[in-house]
Parts: C-alpha cells; sequence; structure tokens
C-alpha cells in the first residue's frame, strides 16, 4: 500500500513539474478591471487547461480552472470587493502577482494615459519602464498597439515589452489606424478585453471607477470615422452617465484637435465634439499625432498624447495651444472628489506640463510650484522693458548659460526680465527688484520678486 501511494505522490509531483516547464508567450496579463472582477489572461506554447490561485493578499485561498485545455487562456474572476489588493498565481508559473480593483465612491485615484508605441521597440521600453514607477492604478493607451495589426510578431513584442507592467496593471486600448490595418481587428479583439457593460462591442466601450466614467471611441468605425451606432451608443451613454458621476473623460486615437502632422479630425469636431460639449466632457484625449500636446479648444479642454515610442513628430502650436513638445513621455493623472490634476513627464522623470481644474471650474497651469531665488540662474541678454529704452545686459562673468528651474528640473526656454523700478541707463545699479516673467508658451506666468545682482551696460 505504501508503494502506491508513492507512486500516486510521484505522478503528481510528475505533473506538476510538466506544467511548470510549459513557456508563456504572453502573460500574464489583466484586463477588464472593475470594482468587483477582473480578467487573467495569458498564452502558452503548449496546450493546458490554464487555472489561476487568487485571494486577498497574503492569503490566495480561492482558484478557478477552465473546463477544456488550450494555449490561449482567459479567466474571469468575479465576486472581488472594490479598492482591495489581490494577489494571483497562474498555474505554470512560480511568480505571485497583485493587482488593485477599482474603488467606488469618491475615492483618490491615479492613472497614466500613454500610447503611439509601435516601431521603436527601444523607446517603448523606455515609457513603460517609467510608467512602472509610477504605480498607476491602470493605464489608457491612445493606440497604435503594433505596427499593424495584420501581424502576430507585432502583437508578441507589445506584450513582450510591456509583460511586466501589464501583469499587475489593467491597459484600456484604444484602437488606432494601424490596429485597423486588419479591417477585422481579429488580433486585436482576440488579445483585448474592454468592459463590455455598457457596449456589446469591443471597438467602443465605457467604464466607471470612483466617481470617473470614461469613453474611449473607436476612430475608423465607419470608413475612417465614426459610424452613426457609435455617435448614438455615445450619446445613450454620457446621458446616463453625467446623472451619476462628476469627471467624465473621452478616449479616440485620432482626436478633434491638434496642431502637429496630422492636424484636427474634422469628423470628430463635426460629429463628437458638439456631444462631448452638450454632457460637460472634461477633457477629450488622443494620440495619433507622435508628440505631446495640450490645449483648449472652443471650450473643450483637449489633449495628444502619442509619444509612446513611435517616430517622434514635430510639436506645433495653434492658436489652441497651452503647451506642446515633440518627446517619448506619459501623463499622470490624479482624480479626487471634485480635483482633477496631473502632470506629463519625460521618460527621465521630467515634468514638462502640468494642469489642474475643480468640477465645473475652468483649466489651470499648475504652474511650476513655488520658486525661490535659489533655484534660478540667468543667461544673456535680458530686455529691459521699462521707459529706459536701452537693454539691459547680464555680467556674463556671474551669469550662467540659462534660466533653470532647480526645484523642477526644468528649463524655462523663454523668459523675459521686468524691470519693476525707475532704472537710470547711465548708472550700474546692483541690488535692483526684478519681476522675473515666464513668457514661454506655458500658460501661467511665474512670478518671482527677489534682489538680483546684475549691471547695466549703456
Amino acid at each position: 500500500m505504501m508503494r502506491i501511494v508513492f507512486l500516486l505522490l510521484a505522478g503528481i509531483f510528475i505533473s506538476q513539474d510538466l506544467v511548470f516547464a510549459q513557456t508563456f508567450k504572453k502573460g500574464p496579463y489583466l484586463q477588464d478591471i472593475s470594482q468587483n472582477s477582473v480578467r487573467i489572461i495569458w498564452e502558452t506554447d503548449s496546450s493546458t487547461k490554464g487555472r489561476v490561485i487568487y485571494g486577498y493578499k497574503g492569503s490566495m485561498d480561492k482558484s478557478i480552472e477552465e473546463s477544456s485545455a488550450g494555449t490561449f487562456h482567459n479567466i474571469l474572476i468575479e465576486g472581488l470587493m472594490p479598492d482591495k489588493e489581490y494577489e494571483y498565481q497562474v498555474e505554470g508559473e512560480s511568480r505571485i502577482n497583485a493587482f488593485r480593483t477599482l474603488p467606488s465612491g469618491i475615492k483618490p485615484v491615479k492613472f497614466i494615459v500613454y500610447g503611439d508605441n509601435r516601431t521603436n521597440l527601444g523607446d517603448h521600453q523606455k515609457v513603460v519602464d517609467a510608467i512602472i514607477k509610477e504605480k498607476p492604478l491602470f493605464v489608457i493607451n491612445t493606440g497604435d498597439l503594433v505596427e499593424s495589426g495584420l501581424s502576430a510578431s507585432d502583437y508578441q513584442k507589445f506584450f513582450e515589452i510591456e509583460r511586466e507592467l501589464l501583469r499587475g496593471v489593467c491597459v484600456f486600448p484604444t484602437i488606432g489606424n494601424h490596429e485597423v490595418i486588419d479591417p477585422t481587428l481579429s488580433m486585436y479583439k482576440k488579445y483585448f478585453f474592454p468592459p463590455q457593460r455598457y457596449s456589446s462591442v469591443k471597438e467602443y466601450y465605457s467604464f466607471d471607477f470612483a466617481n470617473v466614467h470614461i469613453v474611449v471611441l473607436n476612430s475608423y468605425d465607419g470608413i475612417f470615422t465614426f459610424s452613426n451606432e457609435q455617435i448614438k451608443w455615445l450619446e445613450n451613454d454620457l446621458a446616463t452617465a453625467t446623472k451619476n458621476l462628476d469627471h467624465i473623460f473621452s478616449v479616440m486615437h485620432h482626436g478633434p484637435y491638434s496642431a502637429s502632422n496630422h492636424g484636427d479630425n474634422a469628423a470628430a469636431k463635426s460629429k463628437i465634439v458638439p456631444i462631448l460639449k452638450k454632457y460637460n466632457v472634461d477633457m477629450t484625449i488622443a494620440g495619433h499625432d507622435h508628440n505631446y500636446e495640450r490645449g483648449e479648444a472652443d471650450g473643450l479642454r483637449y489633449m495628444v498624447a502619442g509619444g509612446g515610442g513611435a517616430p517622434l513628430y514635430s510639436s506645433g502650436q495653434s492658436q489652441y495651444t497651452i503647451y506642446s513638445e515633440s518627446v517619448l513621455h506619459y501623463v499622470v493623472f490624479n482624480v479626487y472628489g471634485p480635483d482633477v490634476s496631473g502632470c506629463a513627464y519625460r521618460v527621465d522623470g521630467s515634468v514638462m506640463d502640468c494642469f489642474n481644474w475643480s468640477k465645473g471650474s475652468p483649466i489651470q497651469d499648475a504652474g511650476y510650484g513655488d520658486i525661490s531665488a535659489d533655484d534660478l540662474s540667468f543667461d544673456t541678454p535680458l530686455i529691459d522693458t521699462s521707459d529706459i529704452g536701452d537693454d539691459l545686459q547680464m555680467d556674463t562673468s556671474k551669469a550662467d548659460t540659462e534660466i533653470v528651474d532647480t526645484a523642477m528640473n526644468d528649463t524655462l526656454d523663454a523668459f523675459q526680465i521686468v524691470d519693476t523700478e525707475e532704472v537710470d541707463a547711465h548708472h550700474n545699479p546692483t541690488d535692483v527688484v526684478y519681476d522675473i516673467k515666464d513668457a514661454s508658451d506655458r500658460g501661467k506666468d511665474i512670478d518671482l520678486l527677489t534682489d538680483i545682482n546684475i549691471s547695466i551696460t549703456d
């Protein structure tokens, strides 16, 4: 009898070893996360019956197993609690992963927006590595996840680069023009499972968290425009959302406004913007142009976040632009109650643009915070804007080469020094009070009154 038991146990151990020997081609990664559920998805090189063990952090006491074997595994875990941290382990992998469900009610939430990561794999990796350090609750990709929607290898590269991020952070995808190179979206629909609580299709959808509603649109479902079905759905979706939630964001790949290569989307401006304005959408977010841009047009805040790894485009300027830059980047949003704030970051962690608003209020620039005299050094020439009529020149023997805000680790690339006193052009005062103003396109002056030791040359 003991020999039989030993053989049975040995058989179990051998079976487990074989399971752990399988190769994970993709994942595990999260999809369709909500307050009460999440999907765990992965792909293996050999056919197995997928199984996930999960539970509260430190107590994985539940499991779900697929009914049949296969190479693509998609397990929906339900019955979870809002705003709780859970751990899970996929059978066949020794690693334990963690995620947090979306909150309900008024809770602080941090999420990240990025996109257009196709083509340059190394740059895509830099953006992902930077996002991982931020530890967002979830991320939104503005589209063009792959170079070609027809290429299995492109999707494989995407999931290889994003593997560490997506183990514990759900990505909410947007369909871009590179995905619709495959008009059937077959691989996109295979690998991505966006929420379908309010939509019966995967091409456009919406979801809620805390007191926020996000609607993700498909810029291309009506022969490179918006279908009548999608427009009707959007109207109904937003009409319902505004009854219960404080903030609404819309996301689409080719947005209504852009000052860069692709320019404005006429269809979005004529068909979508009126609906967004009708329901007081906080901001519409897009990609498509491979740069960063933020602005306000026709009473609607907009953003282009397309610096996720694709070849960068030049940053443009229009009458609506508040800030733009051609750089790899991601955007952090923080929402808590009536307040929204955020910053756009370069991949080295430096800040390039910040913003904030409260429900019902106009957009504001967060600027660069409190800046002291010790945070600044000065360039030449300084322009005399008083009534002297001559240029004020910095004593270059004591000057640095640029104005640098060391508090925010950023360079102010355009500025002026405003003389706030009556200065005689034929004297050389050394302790004159000047008002330093940021004259760049960041949208908010930096006001600083301090004593600056300068010399004035006639």
